[in-house]
């Protein structure tokens, strides 16, 4: 055989084109790179928006701040901010009552919500129309929840108001929001409400 008919054929050589700013994303190697980089903008915006001013904020709680300029100069730092607050019987009022908001609303919206759950996931009938009803309170806008809940519990011209003046349980208009010996007994149904529908979605 002739020494043309022996030899093989030249192998081509493929050249890999790179994509977004040199990165080969078909590479292993470079898998993700390409995603880092396009998460990247994000991350800043987040870290501008988020991460910035709460650091600020732990700044500013340790000078005597002016609000009315957020200037403080360049005095010290100091702890009499800390001092004012652990020293406030509105402070650990707030405290006592997040903590027993906290623990109603997650024990009521988990129970409510388990056993509704497992409720409609039994056979029984007309479970097509009671799985309906359950999520029509998901289908109304969070708008209409607040306007109903304030329209409810208004002091003025509060529903719950009316009916418990009809029933002689009350001798007068009750400020649900703003008293601060009445408020704590409407507020975790108006929240569980709130966290049952937001579990739905």
């Amino acid at each position: 055989m002739s020494e043309f008919s022996q030899s093989r054929p030249a192998t081509p050589i493929v050249r890999r084109s790179h994509g977004l700013f040199g990165i080969d994303s078909a590479s292993p190697r470079h898998a993700n790179k390409l995603g880092y980089l396009l998460l990247a903008p994000a991350a800043l915006l987040i870290l501008a928006i988020l991460v910035y001013p709460m650091l600020l904020a732990i700044d500013l709680s340790f000078h005597d701040v002016k609000f009315a300029t957020l200037s403080f100069g360049a005095d010290e730092y100091t702890l009499k901010n800390y001092q004012r607050l652990f020293s406030s019987p509105e402070f650990w009022n707030a405290i006592r009552t997040t903590c027993m908001l906290l623990l109603v609303v997650t024990s009521i919206s988990l129970c409510v919500g388990m056993g509704t759950a497992l409720l409609v996931n039994q056979q029984f009938r007309g479970r097509s129309f009671a799985r309906m009803l359950i999520a029509l309170p998901w289908a109304v806008p969070e708008v209409v929840a607040v306007v109903t809940r304030v329209w409810i519990l208004d002091a003025s011209f509060g529903v719950l108001n009316w009916l418990l003046l009809k029933a002689g349980v009350i001798g007068g208009q009750v400020s649900w929001f703003s008293s601060p010996a009445v408020p704590f007994p409407p507020l975790p149904w108006s929240w569980c409400g709130r966290a049952i529908r937001s579990s739905r979605s």
